[in-house]
């Protein structure tokens, strides 16, 4: 399923462009343009994303998670640890921990070090079935990326992402 940059079309988008000009706000209409088209397509691929994820009875950080518990085995995982390393906050990783659990994935350990925490391990359930979609998974990636991969495109894309994560860091006032 193809859907379209979700982007007002252009009369909307002169209206919207119009009326902040008009109300003396001093932004470009480039720019305006260029923050709606960013945020559109990151909602978009978040969204193709989790579809994907979908087939595997999976969420995005739910799959990313295991994945992490697997290849990282002989380290120790907190919910903090997880949850920092992974870039969501503490409550979404206590709901992510809480549903991989009841899917028999993951178990909540006592720690050797301090009652008060757990560590994540993975069960054999988990791996059983990171083994069965992981050559489906990676297969689709490639189908979709492959053809991108190329040292150009990379190295194009490593610069966007750069200025992109630079504007986010500063709109979100983190500098």
């Amino acid at each position: 399923m193809k859907a379209p940059l979700l982007l007002p079309g252009d009369l909307l988008m002169n209206r919207i462009t119009g009326n902040v000009l008009i109300a003396g706000h001093e932004i470009s209409p480039d720019t305006i343009e260029l923050m709606f088209r960013t945020a559109s397509f990151t909602g978009l691929f978040s969204a193709y994303l989790e579809r994907h994820f979908q087939r595997y009875g999976l969420s995005q950080p739910g799959f990313m998670l295991l994945l992490l518990l697997h290849t990282q085995s002989e380290e120790t995982w907190t919910a903090a640890r997880l949850a920092d390393t992974l870039g969501v906050r503490a409550p979404t990783m206590t709901g992510i921990l809480d549903t991989l659990q009841k899917q028999g994935f993951i178990e909540r350990q006592p720690s050797q070090h301090d009652r008060r925490k757990n560590s994540i391990v993975l069960t054999s359930t988990g791996r059983k079935k990171l083994k069965r979609i992981l050559p489906d998974h990676f297969r689709r990636i490639q189908a979709a990326f492959g053809r991108l991969a190329t040292p150009e495109f990379r190295e194009s894309c490593q610069a966007v992402f750069l200025q992109l994560e630079a504007a986010a860091t500063e709109l979100a006032g983190n500098n």
